[in-house]
């Protein structure tokens, strides 16, 4: 995808379905944290890739990393790219969809609280060169090899000076995050080829609210279709 400009409502380019799993000791303190992230669709031409970084409390003893194929129950070690915190689970989101991403961090003491728990921000890149290009959440800080000649170009009204990153003029987002639904909402919606380049609030008419207001309102908005 190119850099987000105006009419670039969808909001479907790249779906990541992300699950956190926590595994307890006899005592019911947490020893082992596993990240999973499986790729949706992905409908543009433009090869992109999937990262994430890992932001840590406690340092783990060990992380693994795995991938699981389309339709497997297997997950296979895997290699990944890393960069300091930084984990380039793949260069061709496209070309592996489907699959399963996953770190298993395993500590070598129990983690003492829910405060403690370790948290990821998935996030797409294309390298260029050694830069990259990427899109986060709205208000995400980018990595330090991003490209940031982008900012200020197109729709986007980022300010690195304020803080202020991949947010741009009107009420639709770069990208957004939720939390506590199932992907299985969307696969009459904005995971159906015919509906790519319809604006996300055609499908779903409280989504603008529920964006605009920072998520205090309209909550469920992914609940109603507009169609």
């Amino acid at each position: 995808m190119p850099w987000p400009s105006v009419g670039d409502y969808d909001l479907n380019d790249a779906l990541v379905n992300a699950k956190h799993e926590k595994e307890f000791n006899t005592d019911g303190k947490i020893v082992k944290e596993t990240f999973y992230l499986t790729t949706y669709q992905n409908y543009v031409t433009l090869t992109s890739g999937l990262a994430l970084t890992l932001e840590t409390k406690t340092a783990p003893k060990s992380i693994a990393m795995k991938k699981m194929a389309k339709g497997s129950t297997v997950a296979e070690e895997a290699s990944f790219t890393k960069d300091g915190n930084v984990y380039y689970l793949t260069a061709d989101f496209k070309g592996e969809l489907g699959t399963t991403y996953i770190l298993e961090l395993s500590y070598a003491s129990p983690l003492g609280s829910s405060a403690d728990l370790a948290t990821i921000k998935p996030f797409i890149y294309r390298s260029e060169g050694d830069k990259n290009w990427e899109v986060h959440i709205p208000m995400e800080a980018p990595t330090a090899k991003m490209n940031t000649s982008y900012f200020g170009t197109g729709d986007d009204c980022s300010d690195p000076s304020k803080g202020l990153y991949f947010v741009r003029e009107g009420n639709y987002p770069f990208a957004f995050y939720l939390s506590g639904a199932n992907i299985s909402v969307f696969e009459n919606t904005i995971l159906k080829r015919e509906n790519e380049r319809k604006r996300i609030d055609e499908l779903f008419p409280d989504f603008l609210e529920w964006s605009t207001s920072k998520g205090t309102k309209k909550q469920d908005w992914y609940l109603r279709v507009g169609l």
